[in-house]
This record gives C-alpha cells, structure tokens and sequence, in this order.
C-alpha cells in the first residue's frame, strides 16, 4: 500500500491516508517507528502489526476507560435480597 498522505492532527498526532482515503490516526513518534512517509511503500505486514499491536489496543483501552466512567447501571446498584433457608 501507498501512503498518499500524513496529515497533522495536532502538536502530537498525525492522520495517515493509504492509497487516497483515510486509513488511521497514529502518534507522530508511532509513525517515525514504523517509517510512515508520504509516497512510501507500507507493506501488508507492517499494515497488520500496526492494527494490532497499537489500534485494538488502543480502541479496547478507550472502550474499558468509556465503561468505567459510565458507573453502576440502576439495576446493579439495588441491593442484593438474600432468602435464607
């Protein structure tokens, strides 16, 4: 895959673009590491490493800090009836 475009997000971020539509959003320094240049090759492998060693890591770690801060649902915040035999 081509790289068409690494555009700056922020001070930190960067938006790669892999053969003209939007690919992923990676750290500056992740896209130094894996030598994400424009017009740059990146091959399938590096594609696949970086999709799952940093984006599902990332995407599961959003997801369990989005859970956490959501607090107990009503119903786990009812107390527990225990009927004793």
């Amino acid at each position: 895959m081509i790289v068409k475009a690494v555009v700056p997000v922020d001070k930190r971020k960067c938006k790669v673009f892999l053969e003209g539509d939007f690919a992923f959003v990676l750290y500056k320094s992740e896209a130094a590491r894996f030598h994400i240049e424009e017009g740059n090759d990146l091959p399938a492998k590096t594609y696949e490493m970086i999709e799952e060693e940093i984006l599902l890591k990332r995407a599961r770690d959003r997801a369990l800090y989005l859970l956490q801060s959501q607090g107990p649902t009503p119903l786990a915040q009812q107390p527990i009836i225990k009927i004793s035999t």
